[in-house]
């Protein structure tokens, strides 16, 4: 079975391309105690698939390995995540969930508390309604191809290690959705509303790309906030 996960480029409230970060596992195998794999962090067999997604929820780049891991260490380990300075061309963003660090090219939203600024709130809304793009795209992904909502064989044969055979049938699975959506042949799922998620990763202080961050986040937040009457009439 797929659970969610991957990163999706939308188009922001600016009209710069964003980005949307989040990580899906693909479950496997029998049960824990009579299988030959391995386990991800949530204590079942499974292999991590980090998407980049753009807004019409075509994969742009996906990232494919086993082992527990959460999405900050996947993303950190993938090679857009390696890249991403250097892939991300100055004021555009990627749009990340709670789960990633916040940085100049990586955006997630701001800390959640009580009586918290309402331009955070805002700024944490917008976000939360751009970042489903990630969510469509998987779900269209998993209404398709329904193998990945089945176990897949983790056990090791002569020929061909299990991690290259499921990496390539979750990657053919990939390339054949981004086939239908040139054909606009599209399978819309039914996504419940956006959701705005605790924040698991702190925003750490001091850290230079951090800070950066910071100031690239709040430059976003005053333009929503001085253009709030625009945003309500375009309904976003």
């Amino acid at each position: 079975m797929t659970e969610t996960g991957g990163i999706t480029e939308a188009a922001s409230p600016t009209g710069r391309t964003t980005s949307d970060a989040q990580t899906p596992h693909q479950k496997e195998g029998p049960p824990i105690h009579e299988f030959e794999g391995w386990h991800c962090r949530k204590s079942f067999p499974a292999i991590h698939a980090q998407l980049v997604v753009n807004h019409d929820c075509r994969v742009r780049s996906i990232d494919i390995r086993p082992g527990s891991a959460n999405d900050k260490s996947v993303f950190n380990y993938s090679d857009f995540g390696k890249r991403i300075h250097l892939i991300i061309p100055p004021r555009k963003h990627v749009i990340a969930d709670a789960g990633y660090m916040l940085t100049p090219q990586m955006i997630t939203q701001f800390p959640i508390s009580e009586g918290m600024p309402a331009d955070e709130a805002l700024f944490n809304y917008l976000h939360s309604r751009t970042r489903i793009t990630v969510e469509r795209a998987i779900g269209m992904i998993k209404n398709r191809f329904r193998i990945l909502e089945l176990p897949l064989n983790q056990k090791e044969s002569l020929h061909e290690p299990a991690t290259s055979r499921m990496a390539q049938v979750i990657k053919c699975c990939f390339i054949l959705h981004n086939v239908f959506i040139s054909l606009k042949d599209n399978v819309e799922p039914d996504l419940p509303d956006p959701q705005i998620e605790p924040d698991p990763v702190s925003d750490q202080q001091g850290n230079a790309q951090v800070t950066h961050g910071q100031n690239v986040r709040e430059s976003i937040q005053y333009y929503l906030s001085e253009n709030r009457t625009y945003l309500h009439f375009m309904k976003i």
